[in-house]
């Protein structure tokens, strides 16, 4: 064939400006954007005709057994599938439908209006499929830990109610929790108050001065954690310094993609960054968050030049975020 395509990917690991190359024009050849949820909602490609949905989706969930965030896979929602739909503007829903397994086919002709030209979504899962998803994605409660959404509850009520016989702060938490639309579990509240009490931002009497500092800071609260014992052992910059790089969505250094860079680029991103990490000392100390405050400030002794980062492996914006 004489048809010529060009693969562009949009991921948190794909630099930025490579991402941009999904809004550039191109009559000489077919596009092909393979996305993350990121397409979902928050991107408008002006010349996308059609939309392949997997119905699958990486999805942020609060795992109660192990008190801790996961990245899982999960079948979408049916707000979601519209949203993906949206993305070739006038899309026709389930025009085709292909089940995974039987490769059964219905044809319907609902329509949903679009933006800027007509298009097609293609699902990859038939109609009753459809039916049987969620109606919409689970509340944000759902996918963070309990315990800052229960230390800032907490903080507002701070003063111990126990000796004017109301409530005291934990059970006026409870209260709130209880009264929203869709509440956690008592069980995964016990948890998360439990976590607080290790961790000391609660005690008996209510919320500690410890945890009012750390719900104040407005971060995670390991990184809150390290900020206040930062503080304590008088290497508050340092501290702060290496929570802001642990917040961080992507490391300063860059990745090489398979999708995105040739064979020749991908050696050299490797080799540049082994010897990015090797210069501010991982070999030496074996310490992620120290190497990340060692290249702050390495850039903020001097004005440093876009090839100096490149050399070293960094992409130049995220250290200077």
């Amino acid at each position: 064939s004489s048809i010529s395509y060009r693969v562009l990917c949009v991921h948190s690991s794909i630099p930025f400006s490579d991402q941009l190359a999904i809004f550039a024009q191109d009559d000489e050849c077919v596009k092909i954007c393979i996305a993350t949820n990121a397409a979902e909602s928050s991107l408008t490609i002006p010349d996308c005709n059609n939309v392949i949905c997997l119905g699958l989706e990486k999805r942020v969930l609060y795992s109660p057994k192990r008190h801790r965030v996961e990245l899982v896979e999960r079948w979408i929602s049916q707000a979601s599938s519209t949203q993906r739909a949206g993305r070739t503007y006038v899309a026709y829903m389930f025009s085709v439908h292909t089940h995974i397994h039987t490769h059964t086919r219905t044809h319907t002709h609902a329509q949903l209006r679009g933006r800027l030209r007509r298009g097609t979504v293609w699902r990859l899962y038939n109609q009753d499929f459809f039916k049987r998803m969620d109606d919409y994605p689970p509340p944000e409660m759902f996918s963070i830990p309990l315990d800052t959404i229960l230390l800032n509850l907490a903080s507002q009520f701070k003063c111990d109610m126990n000796q004017n016989g109301e409530e005291d702060t934990e059970m006026r938490v409870r209260r709130v929790l209880e009264q929203v639309i869709d509440p956690p579990s008592p069980t995964n509240i016990s948890r998360a108050f439990e976590s607080l009490h290790e961790n000391k931002f609660m005690d008996d009497d209510g919320i500690t001065d410890f945890g009012i500092v750390a719900s104040s800071l407005g971060v995670d609260l390991k990184l809150a954690q390290l900020i206040i014992y930062g503080y304590m052992c008088k290497v508050t910059p340092e501290a702060v310094a290496i929570a802001a790089a642990l917040s961080l969505s992507n490391l300063p250094f860059r990745r090489a993609s398979q999708f995105v860079h040739s064979d020749t680029e991908i050696g050299e991103i490797v080799r540049n960054v082994h010897n990015g990490y090797k210069y501010f000392g991982s070999e030496a100390i074996g310490s992620t968050p120290i190497v990340l405050l060692r290249v702050l400030l390495w850039s903020r002794e001097k004005k440093r030049t876009k090839s100096e980062f490149h050399s070293h492996g960094l992409v130049a914006y995220r250290v200077n975020m």
